[in-house]
């Protein structure tokens, strides 16, 4: 007999609320990093200028937060 998942509540764990709310924020960072470095050029920046002020520091941090735990796994 096939067992029907669709009768029985779906059961979710806290590890995967919290590996959802991650991996949201991160599509989210992601998405608003791209509008602000597609929108540089509109602004009168360059994108080399701005990538070494301090804002720009922060977005590397940022960047790094993101990338890091795949770049782990990889080398792990």
């Amino acid at each position: 007999m096939v067992h029907d998942r669709m009768k029985e509540p779906l059961r979710r764990s806290g590890s995967w609320y919290l590996k959802w709310l991650l991996a949201s924020y991160a599509a989210s960072y992601a998405l608003f990093l791209f509008m602000v470095v597609t929108s540089l050029p509109f602004c009168g920046y360059r994108f080399s200028n701005w990538w070494f002020t301090p804002i720009g520091g922060n977005v590397q941090l940022g960047v790094a937060m993101l990338v890091s735990p795949f770049v782990y796994k990889r080398l792990r």
